[in-house]
């Protein structure tokens, strides 16, 4: 039986393979001598242990069919943009498997918007850092991670950056519309702010 296997295979509970198996149905078609060799060539070009491999492929099941040199190929774009090693990525995708579904140039324009950040105020702040303290910034939009910069760049936050990130956009909109208070009404600053606040804080009640 095919479950079965697959939690020999992969030393997993049923439980958890049921779980995969739902959210993955066409899995049940395909071998698992393939998925086997799959998490073996990944976890030989990744130099993680096996059973972290298998962890993120729960997390993202395509891991199990993906071409492991593809894969990699992706962490080594980003690498090459953020000037780091790509062991840092591998070990920010052991703790935060879906960094193997996110366009590694995204990826790295993210990482490097919370290295501003980050130096912005008074931390750590080189690529490796970001990822080290929080291998989930990739996963944040753009968007996000751009009103939390323009948060920091305006002296509203004095506390970690990590905080930062995690303030929800109702705090981020109360934050700037005190600080658009304080501008000299109808200049040209309180006229951008505006926008800004308008356009990508339309409501005080989205989070």
């Amino acid at each position: 039986m095919f479950m079965d296997a697959f939690s020999d295979t992969f030393a997993l509970p049923i439980a958890t393979v049921r779980h995969i198996i739902k959210r993955y149905p066409g899995l049940v078609f395909q071998k698992i001598e393939t998925f086997d060799r799959n998490i073996e060539n990944l976890s030989t070009l990744m130099a993680l242990e096996r059973a972290a491999v298998i962890h993120a492929a729960t997390k993202l099941p395509p891991l199990l069919y993906l071409d492991p040199a593809g894969v990699v190929g992706k962490f080594d774009i980003a690498a090459v943009r953020l000037d780091i090693d790509r062991s840092v990525l591998f070990e920010a995708f052991a703790r935060m498997p879906t960094l193997a579904g996110r366009d590694p140039v995204k990826l790295a324009r993210r990482v490097r918007i919370a290295c501003s950040m980050a130096a912005l105020l008074g931390g750590p702040h080189e690529s490796q850092d970001i990822l080290r303290a929080s291998p989930a910034v990739p996963t944040y939009s753009t968007e996000r991670l751009l009103l939390r910069l323009l948060v920091a760049r305006l002296g509203l936050w004095r506390g970690k950056w990590t905080s930062l990130i995690a303030l929800r956009d109702p705090e981020i909109r109360d934050r700037l519309e005190d600080y658009l208070n304080e501008l000299a009404h109808g200049s040209l600053a309180a006229k951008r702010l505006r926008r800004i606040i308008e356009r990508r804080l339309p409501s005080a009640c989205s989070s």
